[in-house]
């Protein structure tokens, strides 16, 4: 049996990635300076409403490794291989990583992040 949907909150999200996207795209726009202080969060808030229950710790941390923590380390290892080919950068993890900064592919700190959060959420 297919699971329904919720459209409103399907909506919201991407309500919230556009205004990523935007922001990304060019900053200077008042809007999307004003939106900068809801639209993780709330993209957070909107995707844990549906977190998933499970039959323990080690399935869920099993699931959300293969859905967060290895894609997190796929595309870490592809910046820096990327950055030491085209740019001379040395294969440094203390230099990719420092000050919360990942500096190799600065788009995946989402995903990390997003791994945390679900272990956070896991133990509460």
């Amino acid at each position: 049996m297919e699971k329904k949907r919720i459209e409103f909150i399907d909506l919201a999200k991407g309500f919230c990635i556009i205004l990523v996207l935007i922001n990304h795209v060019n900053s200077m726009y008042t809007f999307c300076q004003i939106g900068s202080i809801f639209r993780m969060p709330l993209y957070f808030f909107l995707s844990g409403l549906f977190f998933k229950t499970y039959s323990g710790f080690g399935e869920f941390l099993f699931r959300k490794c293969n859905r967060l923590f290895v894609p997190f380390l796929f595309f870490f290892a592809m910046g820096a291989l990327l950055n030491y080919c085209f740019l001379g950068w040395e294969l440094c993890i203390d230099e990719y990583i420092s000050n919360e900064y990942i500096k190799a592919n600065p788009a995946i700190w989402f995903l990390l992040s997003l791994f945390e959060v679900n272990i956070i959420s896991f133990a509460l």
